[in-house]
């Protein structure tokens, strides 16, 4: 979503960030869907958002896992040990 792309939203001039809709519109939705009032379904077939869009985060993971020295071996161990962890509750 470009950020020059303006708002779904009519009465709003704020840029775009999140199913076609500003953090200020976005964040009144989540709190409608968030309490019940409405669903993100609901609010798409009204046309009001956008379908939610699935990021690829790999590329941010590796850069980040990188500074932090976080090594594959060492997701796979902590993964693991989560598994397991879960496992005993």
């Amino acid at each position: 979503m470009s950020n020059s792309e303006k708002c779904l939203n009519p009465k709003c001039d704020n840029p775009t960030k999140v199913r076609g809709v500003c953090w200020t519109c976005y964040n009144h939705m989540q709190r409608l869907v968030t309490t019940g009032q409405t669903t993100w379904d609901k609010l798409e077939e009204s046309g009001v958002c956008l379908p939610r869009q699935r990021q690829n985060h790999t590329a941010a993971r590796e850069w980040i896992d990188a500074i932090a020295g976080v090594t594959e071996k060492k997701r796979k161990t902590h993964a693991k040990a989560k598994a397991a962890g879960k496992k005993e509750n």
